[in-house]
């Protein structure tokens, strides 16, 4: 059988709502759809974690070719949040917790990828519920597997150069594991304000722009980095500034975004989106504790939710300075839920929204999302393009089933005209389904379900509505008997949702929806 692999992430926005109704299926009558499994396609497999805090829901993939997208013979799969446990000896950290964990695997050939670029782009940032808005790069048997904003500064300039990246890290930051994981391992407060005001400045630029793709973010990356070699050009032990860190990481994002070919901004556009930039970051690190030595200090909730707010809080002031650029784009403006209640949200400056609705296990649902055109004169997609649909969802941490899934439309025919998109095409489109049973171990294999194009449909224009009834019967009928995500009844419990988008320019969202 020929190798099925998932494709680059693209998401239409709106859509990924709709993995709530995985959840809701309670069998049905006939469809036209038929299973099949994606196959392995290699002799090993990797293990690493995806990090800007832990993504859920993003595509990962290994870039064998080198050529900064995912062809349809290179290993891909899902990031998972939370890492899984993939059984290997147990190792910890100076605190005693499991270091063996990690929320992607992917199986490849070393002979083809034994040195490749491994890409995680989409998905959602599950310590902050912040939409992801671009990518992280490792590298196979590098840094531990890992995929970070660490990662990505040093992998992102030229081979010749990657040392000296590594260099100032070591000296300037003080750590020697370049592929740390920093979400639950101890690193220095400054590296940990650096890498919180990378993961910051980026959120704020997707939001504004709309999904960054991987030749955008590496070169953001890249202008970090060599901000960074420019300033400490014969590194040693310093001790690096708060401001500093402020002025690095902005000028970075902004130069790096004015290199961009996908981008056509003007000088004031570039000092606009670099005093936006470096808005938020005075406030992010003005606002982190000295002594707090992990993203977030997840050892203390209290800690960790007061910096998730003051992170929301800077972002929402930074909207205000960026209104200046002006950007062509599609917007998620409201989100709708419809089961045995209505509810309707406006999604938020931070790109969230919150619903919740009454829900039988027998009754309708359905999930509709209003999309909206800025500057409908400078959006550049005219036509039909192929894309990849992809949304995902994840029931909250304290949920007993921990049931998640990942579901892409590979190949949906979009149209646009005019900055309106009036038409979305899934007919004789396959869906990939992928995710974790109810322990939250990972559903070993990526599975396709061909024709399952009555999900997703267009009701009027930018207005994108999921059939619930359609989905429940792909999924009923057409997975194989035992597989997790076959019968799942929703319980009274809250969804986290994440929606991105590559290929068209679409911000990203994330979002609650609660059920009773």
């Amino acid at each position: 059988m020929k190798v099925k692999k998932l494709l680059k992430s693209a998401l239409i926005a709106g859509a990924a709502v709709s993995m709530i109704s995985i959840y809701s299926c309670g069998g049905g009558g006939g469809g036209g759809t038929s299973y099949t499994e994606a196959e392995e396609t290699g002799t090993n497999t990797i293990y690493g974690n995806a990090i800007d805090g832990y993504i859920f829901g993003g595509t990962v993939f290994a870039d064998c070719n080198q050529d900064g997208q995912l062809s349809s013979d290179e290993p891909s799969g899902f990031t998972f949040g939370e890492p899984f446990d993939n059984d290997l000896a147990p190792v910890v950290d100076l605190d005693g917790n499991d270091m063996t964990i990690e929320n992607y695997a992917l199986d490849l050939d070393p002979r083809m990828c034994g040195n490749a670029p491994v890409y995680t782009v989409g998905g959602y940032d599950t310590l902050t519920h912040f939409p992801f808005g671009s990518a992280v790069v490792g590298q196979v048997g590098k840094y531990d597997n890992n995929l970070t904003i660490i990662t990505s500064l040093i992998l992102s300039v030229p081979e010749n150069e990657r040392n000296n990246v590594e260099s100032v890290l070591s000296t300037v930051f003080g750590e020697k594991r370049f592929g740390i994981n920093y979400v639950i391992e101890r690193t220095t407060p400054q590296l940990l304000k650096f890498v919180l005001s990378v993961a910051s400045g980026m959120q704020v630029i997707s939001q504004k722009l709309g999904q960054l793709d991987i030749a955008t973010s590496k070169n953001v990356y890249a202008s970090i980095a060599k901000e960074l070699m420019a300033k400490y050009p014969r590194p040693a032990a310093v001790d690096i500034s708060d401001t500093d860190i402020i002025n690095i990481v902005s000028k970075g994002i902004a130069q790096g975004l004015s290199q961009s070919q996908n981008q056509n901004f003007t000088v004031e556009d570039v000092n606009t989106l670099q005093e936006s930039v470096k808005l938020v970051l005075e406030n992010v690190v003005n606002n982190l504790n000295g002594d707090e030595q992990r993203y977030l200090d997840l050892g203390s909730p209290e800690v960790k939710d007061s910096a998730i707010a003051k992170i929301h809080n800077v972002i929402k002031e930074s909207t205000t300075a960026i209104e200046g650029v002006q950007v062509g784009k599609f917007v998620v403006d409201k989100v709708k839920a419809i089961a045995d209640t209505v509810d309707e949200d406006t999604v938020k400056y931070n790109g969230t929204f919150d619903l919740e609705v009454d829900y039988t296990d027998k009754g309708q649902l359905q999930v509709i999302a209003y999309l909206t055109a800025e500057n409908k004169d400078l959006i550049k997609e005219n036509g039909t393009k192929e894309v990849d649909i992809t949304f995902a969802i994840k029931p909250e941490p304290r949920a007993v089933d921990k049931r998640s899934a990942v579901v892409t439309f590979r190949g949906a025919k979009v149209t646009v005209e005019n900055g309106e998109i009036v038409a979305v095409d899934t007919e004789n489109i396959p869906m990939y389904l992928d995710g974790t049973d109810s322990n939250g171990v990972r559903v070993y294999r990526t599975v396709v379900l061909e024709n399952a194009g009555d999900v997703l449909s267009l009701v009027g224009k930018n207005t994108i509505r999921i059939d619930v009834q359609a989905l429940c019967r792909v999924l009923s009928q057409d997975l194989p008997e035992g597989h997790p995500l076959k019968e799942v009844k929703l319980d009274n419990t809250s969804y986290n949702i994440g929606i991105s988008v590559l290929g068209l320019p679409v911000s990203p969202v994330a979002g609650n929806l609660v059920l009773h």
